[in-house]
């Protein structure tokens, strides 16, 4: 894209996230109408394939060249406001963001964890472009936080629960846990080798920690505020250098 202006890199990069985002919820639809995998799967993948739409940040241009590199939130403002529609307004349990999202079915659900989730991706992709903080926040809420379910259910063996949950709340497990922090550190790499080639890495030891932290959080928050915890812990981790 080298040859097209700030303006026509920036526009070409967004349709290819928009055309990215539409065909992965459209598989992943296609998937749980046919019985392939469940609702819960579906959604995780969603998660964690949106959460990697940072991936596509070097298509920009750098904001040296104008303000157009910040059409990068472009889709998760479009996927905010359409989820607060879909959650709030038109409530189609037939929906295929419902289907693939939620995790009962239920309309309403898409007003908590996908709603905040493209905020927050918003709040990254406006504040935290192609910078470590952004990449480390993503793989943690994305990746980490996106792995944990899915090795909790196939894995899972020793359970817990949070004392800041209702008892009957669903439980944890340490394997799911580990995963957040597997998930977390091979997220942040891939991420930031990807978007930020050039610039110094943050250290393995600090990420570790990162993704411990990360964990800690997943594992005592409340499923519907997760995705707000997360990035929000680590965040302040980072800014004042606790880790």
């Amino acid at each position: 894209m080298t040859s097209l202006s700030p303006l026509q890199r920036d526009l070409s990069a967004t349709a290819v996230i928009l055309f990215y985002v539409v065909g992965l919820v459209a598989i992943c639809d296609a998937l749980v109408q046919r019985a392939w995998i469940s609702s819960s799967v579906s959604r995780k993948i969603v998660h964690i394939g949106a959460a990697s739409w940072l991936l596509f940040w070097p298509l920009y241009s750098s904001p040296k060249d104008g303000p157009y590199w910040r059409l990068n939130v472009f889709v998760p403002v479009a996927k905010c406001l359409e989820l607060f529609v879909k959650g709030a307004i038109s409530r189609d349990p037939d929906d295929k963001d419902v289907r693939s999202m939620s995790r009962s079915g239920n309309p309403s659900e898409l007003l908590l964890g996908p709603f905040q989730f493209t905020g927050v991706m918003t709040v990254v992709g406006l504040f935290f472009f192609r910078q470590n903080i952004g990449c480390l926040i993503m793989a943690a809420v994305g990746v980490g936080d996106g792995v944990a379910p899915i090795v909790g259910r196939r894995f899972g063996r020793n359970k817990y629960r949070s004392p800041l949950v209702p008892k009957n709340a669903d439980v944890k497990s340490l394997e799911g846990s580990v995963g957040v922090c597997v998930g977390t550190i091979i997220g942040y790499y891939v991420f930031a080798m990807v978007v930020i080639p050039s610039e110094p890495l943050i250290p393995v030891s600090s990420v570790c920690r990162y993704a411990l932290a990360t964990a800690v959080v997943e594992g005592l928050s409340p499923s519907n505020i997760d995705n707000i915890a997360i990035p929000v812990s680590i965040f302040s981790l980072y800014r004042f250098q606790v880790l």
